[in-house]
C-alpha cells in the first residue's frame, strides 16, 4: 500500500523544501567559490611579498577545501530519495497472543529525546515516528510513510514540518492504512516498535498548558509525545488512563 498521494501537502512541502534547498546550496557553492578566488590570491600575495611560503600554501590549500566541503553538501541533498523510506526492524514486530488494535493516536512528535541530526546536508532521523498505536497488550510507536519523514533536507527535518503543516496527511495516511491492511502489515509498513507492554506502564500524565503526553516503563525508561489536535489528545488521555 502507498500512502504518498502525489499532490499532498506532505509531499508538496518535501519535493519543495529539497529544490529550495538544493538552490540555496548552489548558491552558496557560487558565493563559496568566489571567496577562495580571494582566499587564494592573498596566500599568492602573500608568497609574492616574500613571507614564508609555507604559510601562504595553507592559505591557498584553504580555497579548494571550502568548495570541496559545499559540493559534498550539494551532494548529499540531491542524493535525499523522498519516495524511500527504512526498513521494518523485524525483530521489533512480534505481536502478543490475540493483541488487537484499540486506538490510533496520528499526529504526534517524539520530544524529551533527540529527534534527528544531520551533517553537511547528510539526512540522519533518530526518532521520525509520527502515530501512536494502543492495543489491548501494549503502546506502539509507528512511522506513516509520509515522503520524506524520515529526511533531513538542507537541515530541516522534514517530519517535523510535516507534523506542524501538513498533519491531516498523517492522519489521513494512518486511517488508510488501518481500514485497508491487516494489523501486523500496519506495524510493518509503519516500521514500528513496541514501546511497552501495557503491564509495564508504570505512569502516564499530561503536560500542562499543552497538547502533550509522558508516559514511564517500570524500568524507568521516559517517553514524550507532542499531540497535533486536541481531540486526539483527549482521545489518548482515556486510553493511558491520564486524569
Amino acid at each position: 500500500m502507498n500512502t504518498n498521494l502525489t499532490n499532498s501537502s506532505a509531499n508538496v512541502l518535501a519535493k519543495n523544501t529539497k529544490q529550495v534547498s538544493a538552490a540555496g546550496t548552489g548558491l552558496r557553492l557560487l558565493k563559496t567559490a568566489c571567496f577562495a578566488v580571494v582566499i587564494a590570491a592573498t596566500g599568492i600575495l602573500f608568497i609574492c611579498l616574500g613571507i614564508p611560503w609555507y604559510i601562504g600554501a595553507v592559505i591557498i590549500a584553504i580555497a579548494p577545501l571550502l568548495i570541496i566541503l559545499d559540493v559534498i553538501s550539494l551532494i548529499r541533498n540531491s542524493d535525499v530519495r523522498l519516495d524511500e523510506t527504512k526498513q521494518p526492524e523485524l525483530d521489533t514486530l512480534e505481536l502478543e497472543a490475540d493483541e488487537v488494535l484499540t486506538a490510533t493516536i496520528p499526529a504526534v512528535k517524539r520530544f524529551g529525546a533527540a529527534r534527528s541530526n544531520g551533517v553537511m546536508g547528510a539526512p540522519k532521523v533518530i526518532a521520525p515516528e509520527n502515530a501512536l498505536i494502543i492495543t489491548n497488550k501494549a503502546i506502539w510507536a509507528l512511522t506513516v510513510p509520509l515522503q520524506g519523514v524520515d529526511k533531513i533536507i538542507g537541515g530541516t527535518d522534514m517530519g517535523k514540518w510535516q507534523w506542524m503543516s501538513a498533519y491531516e496527511d498523517i492522519i489521513n495516511g494512518l486511517n488508510r492504512m488501518v481500514s485497508s491492511l491487516p494489523f501486523e502489515e500496519v506495524l510493518k509498513q509503519g516500521r514500528a516498535k513496541r514501546l511497552m507492554k501495557l503491564e509495564e506502564l508504570q505512569s502516564a500524565k499530561a503536560l500542562p498548558y499543552t497538547y502533550a503526553i509522558s508516559f514511564a516503563r517500570a524500568d524507568g525508561k521516559k517517553f514524550g509525545y507532542s499531540i497535533r489536535l486536541q481531540e486526539d489528545f483527549e482521545r489518548a488521555k482515556v486510553f493511558l488512563g491520564i486524569q
